[in-house]
């Protein structure tokens, strides 16, 4: 099993945090936190999905070609820690 480093997970957090903010309605951008519901609090739909996956590849985070692996579902994610537990178990 792949353990992340506490500095390594906070890094991840971060990325992930100003990733969501990125694709997020101006109005949402101060409401991003690791609790927050992607579609309830923030109104993020299946196309920022994507988007958001686009950007964590290119920051080195792969979570597209894990998407149809077993057991790991990106699809599944409800809030932003499910992104970086997700990331997490990818690794």
């Amino acid at each position: 099993m792949n353990y992340m480093r506490r500095d390594d997970m906070q890094n991840t957090e971060d990325v992930v945090i100003q990733i969501v903010k990125s694709v997020v309605f101006k109005l949402y951008k101060e409401k991003v936190t690791l609790s927050s519901e992607l579609r309830e609090d923030l109104g993020i739909d299946s196309i920022k999905m994507i988007a958001i996956a686009a950007e964590l590849k290119e920051e080195g985070y792969d979570v597209i070609s894990h998407i149809s692996d077993s057991g790991n579902s990106y699809a599944a994610v409800e809030t932003v820690q499910d992104i970086v537990d997700f990331i997490k178990e990818i690794q």
